[in-house]
């Protein structure tokens, strides 16, 4: 479904910065990832409707888990990536905006929000040694929706994949 949209696929993969000063004795997890929860690569493409995960954004703001919005296109700012996220709810992002008014230009409007990536430590051991820091947008594709969580959205186009489903 998502190569059959339309529009340019936007690409964004963590940095990971590797910490070597942990003792040998401790065993590395299997999948690091997995513990930090943030995706290594996301892909992406303008309009798709994302969330906001793994941890909260801004929640003096409205920023939390599973906040729904529109992907709308990615910009650098001193060489810092921002993601730009169309949401719904006009009282979610206030703050964040007002604290971002430099970052508005000709071609991000004004009812868009900055999202920055987070940075999340991954310590292990019983002196919780940190190994690595991941860097990563706290977003992710909100494809697979409940019923529940899809009541309030307004969508011009919707997927349905009857594969797997039961008749009653």
């Amino acid at each position: 479904m998502f190569n059959k949209t339309y529009g340019p696929t936007f690409k964004f993969e963590a940095i990971d910065i590797h910490h070597h000063s942990y003792p040998s004795s401790y065993k590395l997890p299997n999948d690091l990832n997995k513990i930090a929860s943030l995706h290594i690569t996301i892909h992406i493409k303008q309009d798709m409707v994302v969330e906001l995960c793994v941890q909260n954004y801004a929640t003096y703001d409205g920023l939390v888990n599973g906040v729904n919005g529109e992907f709308e296109t990615s910009t650098s700012y001193h060489n810092k990536i921002m993601v730009w996220i169309l949401f719904p709810n006009k009282k979610i992002r206030v703050l964040v905006k007002e604290k971002s008014t430099q970052l508005y230009t000709n071609n991000i409007q004004t009812n868009w929000t900055p999202i920055e990536p987070i940075i999340k430590n991954i310590k292990i051991g019983k002196n919780q040694i940190q190994i690595i820091t991941k860097i990563q947008f706290s977003i992710q594709l909100a494809i697979a929706r409940t019923i529940h969580q899809s009541q309030r959205l307004s969508l011009d186009e919707l997927a349905f994949d009857p594969t797997n489903v039961k008749n009653i």
